[in-house]
């Protein structure tokens, strides 16, 4: 590449990571400043003050920081045991949240298929499981993240020198437990500092699958907030700005939870290292069996729930009659998908058309953007390229309809695909950034000293050894997509109709086949992209001479 055709690719790649990521989250931060700001107005207390509202506040702060606590800790009991994931873990990602949640909603919640086909289940699913329940809200998001924040542990011990560290530990008379609890897990929690951020946020900002399972009477403070945007009175616009500004309060405040969580564990684990306080042979035999029932317990039972609530979508969406306390429902059709059909391709049509372009455009500029690092030798902020999804999702979305305002009419299509595309960008660096950046740059060097141009090397060389990982990364954005509600909703003023706004609003409704058929469709597209990704992902998967790991 010569010295002209750098500078063109650093200025370019500058001004698209300036004009299409940093500038649109430097407005949204300098548009919830007034916002964060009206706090301090009198009317803001009385309004905090309402039974509802704090009643809202703390089912938001419950979901912010269970959901997380509870994956985190089934993660780490569960591979204190493994080194591999289940096979099944990774296609647990392609389904969507709503789909899920529909899918659990209709297997478990008194009157679905569990309490149905079990005789005498009836009032054990009803004492268990209520509908429309903070509890039964906190198990789907638990099970829900669980594959996310596996996928990310193994990832970070993938890459942790454990061999090593558990020689180091015998050497000292450290046995397993206390190796794993005293060393590795201080590591891992630092490592997955920031998708537990990711976890805890969009606990405190889910609007979505809150409106499918969660409570109502009154509901999380996203919900609600989201209900008073769409009224158009003077009152409920002023609720929304109170609410945005209390949504983005509590995310620092989940965010603050986190790190304080971190750095008590890491210093207890400190401690217990430098003190050497040896644990009794019984305490660590209790916590052993603890730690394996709860891990293998939770990640089983989140594959077994997945696959079970996938069945149940399919058998509702044909279902025309099941009385209650029978076991077998009386009558089957066809007709709901008769006649939703057009409508249920149309949305898949513009949700994949939408997909398409928003995963495109986030690998291509992830992978300018890492470019750019390697070219600098200045790595840019993780912490910065994953703002979007660190920030409740509520209150930016809210802002950037402020920012946008009367023009969200003109083209509604394109402000939804522009939002979403800042969100990809961020999974998709959360996914793909490490890898990029292990790449080692002496197989380029060896590329040019064989008479390669910068190009040749990088399409020739860098780009088949990262293929797999790159194309992981595209059905991550793709899914992403796929699954974006409130950008779609917000921005996109009723106007633009994916598969995820309609199986949200039918998920949430009363029509339980309709439901059940719309929560399917979302996850067609996904797990068609997700299983065509992995497939080619294996077959181009290079591994690094040098390391003799695969780059994915």
């Amino acid at each position: 590449m010569s010295k002209g055709a750098g500078r063109l690719f650093m200025s370019g790649g500058i001004l698209m990571l300036t004009g299409l990521f940093l500038l649109p989250l430097g407005l949204a931060v300098i548009g919830l400043i007034p916002v964060t700001a009206s706090i301090f107005a009198a009317d803001f207390w009385e309004f905090i003050g309402e039974p509802s509202v704090r009643q809202s506040l703390g089912i938001s702060l419950v979901l912010g920081v269970l959901p997380p606590l509870l994956a985190g800790y089934t993660a780490f009991w569960f591979l204190s045991r493994r080194s591999q994931l289940p096979t099944w873990i990774a296609p647990l990602l392609a389904m969507p949240h709503v789909a899920f949640a529909v899918g659990m909603g209709l297997l478990l919640l008194p009157g679905g298929l569990a309490s149905r086909m079990l005789p005498g289940s009836w009032e054990f699913f009803q004492s268990l499981f209520v509908d429309k329940s903070l509890s039964f809200l906190v198990v789907v998001l638990w099970l829900k993240e669980l594959p996310f924040v596996l996928l990310m542990t193994a990832v970070a011990l993938h890459s942790a020198p454990l061999k090593q560290w558990r020689l180091v530990a015998r050497t000292f008379g450290y046995r397993d437990i206390d190796y794993f609890w005293r060393l590795v897990f201080p590591y891992l929690l630092k490592k997955l500092r920031l998708p537990l951020c990711v976890v805890a946020i969009y606990g405190v900002s889910v609007v979505d699958v809150a409106s499918v399972v969660g409570p109502n009477t009154p509901g999380p403070l996203a919900v609600r907030v989201l209900g008073w945007s769409q009224e158009f009175t003077d009152l409920s616009q002023q609720r929304a700005l109170w609410g945005t500004a209390l949504l983005f309060i509590m995310g620092l405040v989940t965010l603050a939870f986190v790190w304080l969580h971190e750095r008590c564990a890491c210093l207890w684990a400190s401690r217990q290292l430098s003190q050497g306080v040896p644990v009794s042979r019984r305490v660590v035999h209790l916590y052993q069996e603890f730690g394996r029932i709860m891990g293998t317990a939770g990640v089983y039972l989140s594959i077994l729930l997945t696959g079970a609530a996938f069945f149940t979508l399919i058998l509702w969406s044909v279902i025309e009659s099941w009385p209650v306390h029978t076991m077998i429902p009386q009558a089957w059709t066809w007709s709901h998908w008769q006649w939703e059909w057009e409508e249920v391709v149309n949305a898949l049509m513009q949700t994949g058309f939408l997909a398409l372009g928003v995963a495109s455009g986030a690998l291509i500029f992830v992978v300018v953007a890492l470019e750019l690092e390697a070219k600098t030798q200045r790595q840019l902020p993780d912490i910065l390229m994953l703002l979007p999804l660190i920030i409740p999702q509520l209150a930016l979305v809210f802002i950037w309809q402020q920012v946008v305002g009367v023009h969200s009419l003109t083209a509604p299509f394109l402000w939804v695909f522009w939002a979403q595309l800042i969100f990809a960008i961020s999974y998709v660096w959360l996914t793909l950034a490490a890898t990029y950046r292990r790449f080692s740059r002496i197989w380029l060097l060896q590329a040019k000293v064989l008479g390669y141009s910068d190009m040749q090397a990088w399409v020739k060389i860098k780009l088949r050894m990262l293929l797999a990982p790159l194309i992981l990364a595209w059905t991550v954005a793709f899914s992403v997509s796929v699954l974006l509600y409130l950008p779609t909703v917000i921005l996109g003023a009723g106007r633009v109709i994916t598969i995820t706004v309609e199986a949200t609003a039918y998920g949430s409704g009363f029509d339980r086949s309709l439901a059940a058929l719309y929560a399917f469709a979302q996850v067609v597209l996904p797990l068609v992209v997700f299983i065509g990704g992995a497939w080619l992902a294996r077959r181009f998967r290079v591994e690094d001479p040098a390391t003799g790991r695969a780059e994915a």
